[in-house]
Order: structure tokens, then C-alpha cells, then sequence
């Protein structure tokens, strides 16, 4: 599971009974995310893939960009992060490293002010045609602000890029 605070922080860990275990109904659960003042969570996203393959690689490193996993071990999947002044970016999953639930997180997106926010974290996986061939051209993000606009825009003109960013506008 990655989530991801408003404040532009994220942590991803994994769902094992060891890191994630079950509880009743009537209890309060467990805490995922250490959150800083006024911040919340802002969304989510289940990475799908091999348990713990990540995680091994991730235990010692020193957060840098990455550093867990490269072309060849990443799994494909990819996330798109829109922020409430309407920047966005697209990034790699494999950028974010495993740890134990409950942490501050890492940086996710950086802010050019400081009253921007994360609004929506999501995957840009699109559904296979018959032939199986996802073409990248035709993926587009659709966009509602609060005042009713609608914005779409084709996700191959948001670039990728890491996790220190701040994206484009």
C-alpha cells in the first residue's frame, strides 16, 4: 500500500500480517502514517506485485531516488500526483521504498508555494485493448475543478519524473 498526505509525504508498506494485522470491527485499527501538524491523507494506492520483493532492497538505503529497483526490476506500474494549483507529474512505484507502517513517509512532491496541496494520487494504467497493447497516446487524465471545468489532458504530455519534484503545470 502507498499513501499519501496532502503535505506531499508518502509511505508505502506492505499488507503481511506482520506489518498490517487484522482487527474487529469495533476497533480503531492500526496507525498507517505518522502525520505532521494539519496535515492528512490525501489518498491511496495498492501496488500489486511480488510481496517482499522490493522490500529487501529498500532496508538499508538512504532514500535516494531510485535507489530501490531499476528498469529491470520495476514492475510498470506507474502513478500520477495533481496538486490543487494544478501541477502533475507521473512516477514510477518502485521510486517509493518499503518500510514499516507508521513513519513520516518520504517525499512524494514538492511544492513551488506553500499553500499548494496534494490532491489526488492515481494509477495510469489503462485497460488492455484485444490485442493487449496499451497505447500511451490515447491514456488521458479528466480533470473537475470546483467551479465545474473540465479539464482533460493526455498523460503523455505529463512527463516523468522522481520523486523530489514538483512536477509540471
Amino acid at each position: 500500500v502507498l499513501l499519501c498526505s496532502a503535505g506531499g509525504q508518502a509511505v508505502r508498506f506492505q499488507t503481511s500480517e506482520k506489518q498490517l494485522r487484522a482487527s474487529g470491527r469495533q476497533s480503531r485499527g492500526v496507525k498507517s502514517m505518522g502525520m505532521r501538524e494539519g496535515d492528512t491523507i490525501a489518498d491511496m494506492f495498492v501496488i500489486v506485485g511480488k510481496p517482499g520483493r522490493e522490500a529487501a532492497a529498500g532496508a538499508g538505503d538512504d532514500g535516494a531516488e531510485g535507489a530501490v529497483g531499476g528498469d529491470d526490476e520495476d514492475d510498470g506500474q506507474k502513478l500520477v500526483a495533481v496538486t490543487q494549483r494544478g501541477y502533475g507529474k507521473r512516477m514510477r512505484t518502485s521510486l517509493f521504498r518499503c518500510q514499516t507502517r507508521g513513519g513520516k513517509g518520504v517525499i512524494a512532491i514538492k511544492f513551488k508555494r506553500d499553500d499548494d496541496r496534494l490532491l489526488a494520487l492515481s494509477s495510469c494504467k489503462a485497460p488492455a485493448q484485444e490485442d493487449g497493447v496499451v497505447d500511451d497516446a490515447e491514456r488521458e487524465l479528466l480533470l473537475i475543478t470546483a467551479k465545474g471545468v473540465t479539464v482533460r489532458q493526455r498523460l503523455s504530455a505529463i512527463s516523468e519524473q522522481g520523486r523530489a519534484t514538483t512536477g509540471v503545470l
